[in-house]
């Protein structure tokens, strides 16, 4: 196809207009992305943690722990009882035999008998019990406390994969923002060519519907990350403005060492039934308790007396349950059953950690290999753009050649950064999968 000089100097004109306004709409772009604000992924995570809204429970999981060992300590505490009575007997105690001493009367109690008392009782041994009850009651508070600290892991991971998806959103966009561009210059290129009689009107419709397409597509797109922002303000209470600007820091490399919080859960959940089985031990033992009453009535503790007294009495008392059938040995032996259960858990989650972390590990491999590849590809659709470049203002070819491979070039380099990008959310994913978030999210802002 043959195209004239001035066509020719009207299609050069029109690509360094279209170049001038790419560049300076980058420009633009990168002033907007350094004056909006940034959200990293760590800073996101940090706020998770502070943000989900059982985090508050720990400290009332702690507040009612300190009130159930304070109650538990008052089992050393005197136990003081009031007692008041008023008893009237229609038969009382007498004695019908003649007196072995002339004149002596026998007293008969009366029939209405009255007492106020004050019982003391104190606790003097317990075998152990009441502390064991204080090692059960912290254990069952870092149990509940670290229940949560699983719940918000998982928080984080959820969120985390939000925060990807919203990346991927913003990748997707300038791909799309890239090819209506580049549409929009075939446009201009066609528009002149159908005002040479070179194209029929008809195909303009062709383009003109695909530009619609394109925009359709990034419509839809800011919408999608519109959503994704608004969830993750909700979740993590924080008003962040639409064109809020996401980062993910590059991780270190990862410790060996599992660290998920799932494992102590484990720990816990065993250290748990240990100290059921010393409960078990210390319930079996003696019970020692110190007791004492005061008191005023009548009688007193002359039961033959007719008159109101005071009294008191004190002494010990031992308390031993010798054989329980065996119950307390079949307990402790439930318990080492659901030891063993626990184990058997834990054992199956850390084979399903380990099998994340292969598959992981040969996902980070492939993507090393294919981004090799894309640069490999990058370098040369660079060389092939330049070479058709120079054969664009020799004009032996179209505008439109160019374009096909200047697209071409830019795919190349789009794939790059998606390959990077899915590299990037593997290599979070298996500090996730590890445990090693929190080291993440503490060695960034």
């Amino acid at each position: 196809m043959i195209v004239s000089n001035e066509k020719l100097k009207k299609m050069k004109s029109g690509k360094k207009i279209f170049f001038l306004f790419l560049f300076s709409g980058f420009a633009v772009q990168g002033m907007m992305a350094q004056n909006a604000d940034t959200l990293t992924l760590p800073a996101c995570l940090r706020l998770a943690g502070e943000k989900y809204p059982r985090a508050a429970e720990k400290q009332l999981l702690r507040d009612r722990m300190a009130l159930e060992n304070e109650n538990l300590l008052r089992s050393f505490y005197p136990e003081l009882n009031l007692k008041a009575q008023a008893v009237y007997y229609s038969d009382v105690v007498t004695i019908d035999a003649p007196a072995a001493i002339p004149g002596l009367q026998f007293p008969q109690p009366p029939n209405d008998q009255y007492s106020v008392a004050l019982d003391v009782r104190q606790l003097i041994y317990d075998g152990g019990l009441t502390k064991r009850r204080k090692q059960l009651e912290t254990e069952k508070t870092g149990l509940a406390q670290q229940d949560i600290e699983v719940k918000i892991y998982s928080f984080k991971q959820q969120l985390s994969n939000l925060f990807f998806s919203a990346l991927f959103l913003d990748d997707n966009y300038k791909i799309l923002d890239q090819n209506l561009h580049q549409l929009e210059t075939t446009l201009t290129e066609a528009k002149t060519a159908r005002d040479h009689g070179v194209i029929l009107a008809g195909d303009m419709d062709v383009l003109l519907a695909a530009k619609l397409d394109i925009r359709q597509k990034m419509t839809a797109n800011r919408h999608d990350r519109e959503a994704v922002i608004g969830v993750l303000s909700y979740y993590l209470d924080t008003v962040f403005a639409k064109d809020i600007v996401l980062t993910v820091p590059l991780p270190v490399s990862a410790s060996a060492a599992f660290s998920r919080p799932e494992f102590r859960f484990f720990s816990l959940q065993s250290s748990l039934l240990d100290i059921n089985k010393q409960l078990q031990d210390a319930m079996r033992r003696p019970r020692v308790y110190g007791f004492g009453q005061v008191g005023y009535g009548r009688p007193g503790l002359n039961l033959l007396s007719e008159n109101f007294n005071t009294y008191y009495l004190f002494g010990a008392r031992l308390s031993w349950n010798i054989w329980d059938w065996n119950q307390s040995g079949r307990k402790k032996k439930i318990l080492t059953l659901r030891q063993e259960q626990i184990k058997k858990q834990e054992d199956t989650f850390r084979q399903q950690v380990e099998a994340s972390l292969i598959r992981i590990n040969e996902e980070i491999r492939k993507l090393d290999e294919l981004i090799v590849l894309d640069e490999e590809k990058v370098k040369l659709r660079k060389q092939i753009t330049g070479e058709f470049e120079r054969k664009l203002a020799g004009g032996t070819i179209t505008p439109a050649e160019y374009e096909q491979q200047l697209t071409a070039f830019q795919n190349a380099r789009i794939q790059l950064n998606l390959h990077q990008k899915q590299k990037l959310e593997k290599q979070i994913d298996y500090l996730v999968t590890n445990g090693n978030l929190t080291d993440y999210e503490n060695s960034y802002k």
